[in-house]
Parts: structure tokens; sequence; C-alpha cells
């Protein structure tokens, strides 16, 4: 009986090493990379901003930039401030250097939506400014219309 002892331990510890070397596993490693890209529309919003000032004149005050930004557009827009700021005039011998605009930009901070009340809001805080050049005659600057470009974020 010794002798099968010793042949069924021997099978044992053959299959032990096969089933052992059956569990073993490989792999690679690698790295990659590559490109892609992504588009973006406006969301739909058009804002649209319509302001003026009264009219001003050396050591006259300044005068309050007021008006309305509206979205004529297909989605709602979110329009925080609005910045006027000096384009020109219509007479060429005045020029925007005799013009500026004081204070901070407008707030609005809300949410315009597609139509209806909601889809415009008045604005108003900064000021016109007429420039006093002490040692310059400033006659071209009568009765002239003063352009102002206005933006919003």
């Amino acid at each position: 009986m010794r002798k099968s002892t010793k042949i069924t331990a021997a099978l044992g510890g053959a299959a032990l090493t096969v089933a052992t070397a059956g569990a073993a596993y490989a792999y690679w490693t690698t790295t990659g990379g590559g490109t892609g890209s992504a588009s973006t529309t406006n969301g739909g919003a058009v804002i649209s901003v319509v302001g003026s000032a009264g009219a001003v004149a050396p050591g006259a005050p300044d005068q309050a930039i007021t008006g309305t930004v509206s979205n004529t557009g297909t989605a709602a827009g979110y329009v925080n401030t609005v910045t006027a700021s000096v384009v020109d005039t219509t007479n060429a011998a005045c020029d925007a250097t005799n013009f500026s605009i004081v204070g901070d930009p407008a707030s609005v901070a809300k949410d315009l939506a597609t139509s209806g009340a909601a889809s415009s809001s008045s604005f108003s805080g900064q000021a016109l400014h007429f420039v006093n050049k002490a040692d310059t005659a400033q006659d071209a600057c009568k009765n002239v219309t003063v352009h102002l470009s206005f933006s919003s974020n």
C-alpha cells in the first residue's frame, strides 16, 4: 500500500502544479491619444440695447444715460451689465475726445425671456460728461449729436 500512496501523492502534486499554472495571465500596456471637436451656438438669444442721454455743455452737469435692453431672439438670454462708450459726433471737428462716460456699467442682472414684458429691462447708471478743454475752443461741439455704443455681458 505504500507504493500506491506515493503514486497518489505524486499525481496530486502534478495536478496542483497544472492548476496553478492555469491561473497565470499576461497583458500588454500602452498609451494613446487623439483629437476631437465640438461646436456651440449662441443659443438663440439676440440682445438689443437702445439708450440716450440729455444735452451736455461745458460746466453743465453730467447727463444720465438711460435705456432699454431687449431680447429679440428665439431663446432666453442673461444680461449682467450694460456699458456705454462714445463713438463720434455728427461734426468731425468735434470728435469723441470732447466727451466721456462716467460711472460704473449699468447693472441689469436679469434673464430676458423671448417675448412679453420679461423680454426687456430698463437700465441707468452711467452718465455722459462734456470734457471741458480749457485751452481749446469747442464751438464745433454746439448742437451736435453724440453717437454712443453699448455693450452687454
